[in-house]
């Protein structure tokens, strides 16, 4: 459709192209005909048609070289080369980033007293930088390759570098939806002839918290930079694989206490708001009552810390489990284990004690009407009656015949419902033609 060229008197490179989601053209390189002196870096943007909308140039005095380029989804260009302008060493790796205007926003160069080069770039989704390439200022000999992370703002948040004795070129590399790194170029280091192919793969753990930067960013929604998100004194990995709680949550279960001091602290667990299942919280059992969480009966008197705290006892103390506060013949331990209420002496509002019923009438104090005759138990109790032996009251027999006959008149109702007045005089017809006979 078109072709387009640029360039001077001298000589001008492309080096690496990229387009943004409007079809904009960015192609970056390096220039002799144009700059400050020597070899500049070169960045072009071009609209869909071929139209040259601007160009810049990037150098010092010295030699200044672009050799990839990437785009963040915001329109930012990021360019990775190296430079002999500036820097540390005889040459440095350079990183540069421009907005969608070509106005310079910052640069950036990493290297040591050798020579150092970028030579790929990719970027990940909260626009941080990778740069592969090559160093013989770090690393275990030679040329080695290197990775560095750099953040949206340029600032440099690790380096390492991999290689042998002999020499290892890093060339390119490339991010997956995890944003593990993916970077190949060739190695003298290793391998089965003078220069061979490698393929590394690097798992990101910026905070190392045992998650992947990928899986923190996109799975988890944890911050990668920050090894602890909720601030609970586990770490967000712990969260994920150990205790299976939200790194995100520092209470996962609302009992009060931090994630990270039930486990650290307390030895509780995270997920379950009443550990030693009393009734009470892990929250409330420390921060309330000073009871042991992990413990059901902190004073051992076999009265369980929720029951205490439920009637206003005292969950610390094993003394309490003798008394009688409501003064109805049971103590509180026995109370507990009738399940009846040892602030009141009479639970089922009977007219008799719950003392009395356990001790001297065998009736139950939860049941106001132990038998199920009808008849309060207290009430028969006064007119001399058994409270568990529903017969024993005479006016229970009225009662039995009542019922009986309700039933006998139901079955009536019914019959003459299901076959009707007809059926009846047809059967007074039969008997009166046999008695004729």
């Amino acid at each position: 459709m078109w072709n387009k060229s640029w360039g001077g008197f001298d000589n001008d490179y492309g080096r690496g192209i990229a387009l943004d989601d409007s079809g904009y053209v960015f192609i970056m390189g390096y220039t002799e005909s144009y700059g400050a002196g020597g070899w500049d870096a070169l960045l072009l943007k071009y609209d869909s048609s071929g139209n040259l909308l601007w160009n810049k140039t990037w150098g010092g005095s010295s030699i200044d070289n672009g050799g990839k380029i990437a785009l963040d989804g915001l329109g930012n260009v990021f360019i990775t080369g190296y430079t002999e302008s500036y820097g540390a060493g005889q040459r440095d790796v350079l990183l540069l980033k421009f907005d969608s205007s070509g106005t310079l926003l910052w640069y950036k160069t990493w290297g040591g007293s050798g020579s150092d080069v970028g030579y790929g770039i990719a970027l990940d989704d909260s626009e941080n930088a990778f740069i592969t390439g090559y160093t013989d200022s770090y690393g275990a000999g030679g040329w080695d390759a290197f990775l560095l992370k750099y953040d949206s703002s340029g600032n440099l948040v690790w380096n390492n570098t991999w290689g042998g004795s002999s020499s290892d070129f890093g060339v390119e590399i490339a991010l997956n939806d995890s944003e593990n790194a993916f970077i190949t170029g060739y190695t003298d280091s290793y391998g089965e002839g003078n220069a061979d192919a490698f393929l590394l793969k690097y798992v990101f753990d910026t905070d190392g918290d045992g998650l992947s930067d990928g899986d923190e960013v996109n799975t988890y929604l944890t911050d990668p930079n920050e090894s602890d998100t909720d601030g609970d004194g586990l770490s967000d990995g712990d969260e994920v694989n150990t205790y299976g709680t939200d790194p995100n949550n520092s209470d996962m279960d609302g009992d009060d206490l931090s994630d990270g001091d039930e486990v650290n602290t307390y030895g509780t667990d995270p997920n379950d708001s009443d550990t030693d299942g009393d009734d009470l919280s892990d929250g409330d059992e420390v921060n309330t009552y000073g009871t042991d969480p992990n413990d059901s009966d902190t004073d051992g008197d076999d009265l369980s810390d929720g029951w205490e705290a439920q009637y206003n006892f005292n969950a610390t103390w094993s003394g309490d489990a003798s008394l009688d506060r409501d003064s109805d013949g049971l103590t509180n331990i026995e109370e507990y284990q009738y399940y009846t209420d040892p602030t009141a002496s009479d639970t089922d509002g009977d007219d008799l004690s719950d003392g009395d019923e356990v001790n001297t009438y065998g009736t139950d104090p939860n049941d106001s009407d132990t038998d199920g005759d009808g008849f309060n138990d207290g009430e028969e109790v006064r007119k001399g009656y058994d409270p568990k032996d529903p017969f024993s009251n005479p006016l229970t027999i009225p009662v039995i015949i009542t019922i009986v006959l309700v039933i006998v008149i139901l079955a009536l109702i019914i019959f003459m419902s299901t076959y009707g007045r007809k059926k009846i005089i047809d059967w007074r017809s039969d008997i009166k033609f046999f008695l004729a006979r």
